[in-house]
């Protein structure tokens, strides 16, 4: 077990950790101003145009490792089992957790009450993603020392399950198509706790809408909820959405608001539409603008709507001005989208969630109240993306059944789906593919088409190649990229 720190030393090293760096003149400096190189060439392979979302949170968890190693005199090239034992001295300082040796190189975390797991799972993966970052740039040579070391953080099922249970349960399977694949979760059930698959039809989406009754704000939880399971979106993209997303990318208002003719050829005031039937979210990695179609369903329409009419109203600043706007009309979301675009408010600077208070909601907020709440009433140990995971189960079985005997259509009709998804790669699909069918039929596929694995994939053992990148680049900057040359070997 790794060196648990007094409380004074935790303090001291984690006030040293919160806030230390800044990104002045291209470079990445800590609190005395002074940069680092080695983090600034990480912060810049990892940014896009778009955003610099990802690079900041890859470099911020480097960081605290570069420190204790260089106390340490360990340098960035140092043997797997040395980086291991580092990143234990920083999960214990920084989280003041308490770390066990796992099978293999797996490690197990024992987080407190203040701790939050899914802090430290998100932690430990923007570490592997900072040392296959570090193995791009020449820094460190070799196999990932991060890449097969599975961190179990919380030993969940959480608290409120074993509590009910009497004893400690396993933590959800996995599947054997991906390293980050929920393929189940564990529910209580008198004094047993089930393992239920994901696939076992609508149980989870109606496990969550009998356990809304009891969450604060019951229609914000259940547009969450409905907007998770019809777009397979992540918690972030959805709670953290903008109004911008009601409206398509780049449509004009005679678009979204078309003029209505009356009977004597007299132009009247352009009509709202009732019902929001699409909305567009944002992807990760990708900027906050939402892109993403996604085709709302009944039940999905209908929870938007009631959050805005019985919620939403109370709780917005620009209540008066809507209200001085509207003569008449209900405080819908797409009457607000107008009232924004006339009153010259972009939505994009308007959330679609907002707190009691009228701030921005924020994923965070949704975890502590809401999730864990309706997690506890439900007696269930799901995440809530075990919906995204459900989600994408759901379309892979529709695709398989409707195209599963048609070839070339079947491989085509899986490649639309990822890029619907947002992915950039379709072995994205991978860790969502439960029952392997989509991912082996891919594999297959793209081992016969010449040149195509080459040109899409950048990496080979964790190692990436001056050549595959430029070779990649190239293709993006065409706008072909795996799924255009895919198409040019039809």
């Amino acid at each position: 077990m790794a060196h648990r720190p007094s409380p004074a030393e935790y303090e001291r090293t984690h006030q040293r950790f919160r806030g230390a760096l800044s990104y002045r003149g291209g470079m990445v400096r800590d609190a005395l101003g002074r940069g680092d190189e080695v983090l600034s060439a990480v912060y810049d392979l990892k940014r896009t145009p778009d955003s610099d979302v990802n690079a900041r949170r890859v470099t911020s968890a480097l960081h605290p490792y570069s420190l204790i190693a260089e106390r340490r005199g360990i340098p960035w090239d140092a043997p797997a089992k040395a980086v291991r034992q580092v990143m234990d001295e920083v999960l214990t300082t920084r989280f003041n957790v308490e770390v066990s040796p796992g099978v293999g190189t797996g490690r197990t975390v024992y987080c407190g009450p203040d701790v939050n797991p899914d802090t430290v799972r998100k932690f430990s993966s923007d570490m592997k993603h900072a040392f296959a970052a570090l193995i791009d740039l020449g820094v460190r040579r070799g196999r990932n020392p991060l890449a097969r070391q599975a961190i179990q953080a919380g030993a969940l099922p959480h608290a409120h399950v074993r509590q009910q249970r009497g004893k400690a349960i396993p933590p959800p399977i996995k599947s054997g198509f991906g390293p980050r694949a929920p393929s189940g979760y564990y529910k209580v059930e008198g004094k047993a706790a089930m393992l239920i698959s994901i696939q076992d039809g609508d149980r989870l989406l109606d496990d969550l809408r009998a356990a809304a009754v009891a969450v604060p704000f019951r229609p914000r939880f259940a547009a969450v909820v409905e907007l998770g399971a019809d777009s397979g979106a992540r918690l972030t993209e959805v709670t953290e959405a903008s109004c911008q997303c009601l409206q398509a990318p780049e449509s004009t208002t005679e678009q979204l608001f078309p003029e209505d003719v009356g009977r004597l050829g007299r132009r009247r005031r352009s009509a709202t539409p009732e019902r929001v039937r699409v909305l567009y979210v944002h992807n990760k990695r990708q900027g906050r603008t939402p892109r993403k179609r996604v085709e709302l369903s009944a039940r999905g329409s209908d929870a938007l709507e009631a959050y805005f009419r019985e919620v939403r109203i109370h709780h917005d600043p620009l209540r008066p001005r809507f209200e001085a706007w509207a003569r008449g009309r209900t405080y819908t979301p797409l009457h607000y989208l107008r009232f924004l675009i006339e009153s010259g408010i972009s939505p994009l600077t308007v959330p679609l969630f907002l707190t009691s208070a009228g701030r921005p909601y924020t994923s965070a907020t949704f975890r502590r109240v809401a999730w864990q709440k309706a997690r506890e009433v439900a007696g269930i140990s799901a995440s809530f993306h075990h919906l995204r995971h459900w989600f994408v189960s759901r379309e892979l079985g529709r695709i398989a059944e409707l195209y599963g005997r048609e070839g070339y259509r079947y491989v085509l009709e899986l490649l639309a789906f990822c890029r619907r998804m947002g992915w950039q790669d379709w072995r994205s699909l991978r860790h969502y593919d439960h029952v392997g069918a989509a991912t082996t039929i891919l594999k297959e596929h793209f081992g016969t088409v010449t040149n195509v694995s080459t040109a899409a994939s950048p990496v080979d053992h964790g190692n990436v190649t001056a050549e595959a990148r430029r070779r990649v680049n190239q293709g993006r900057a065409a706008g072909a990229g795996i799924y255009g040359t895919l198409e040019e070997n039809r």
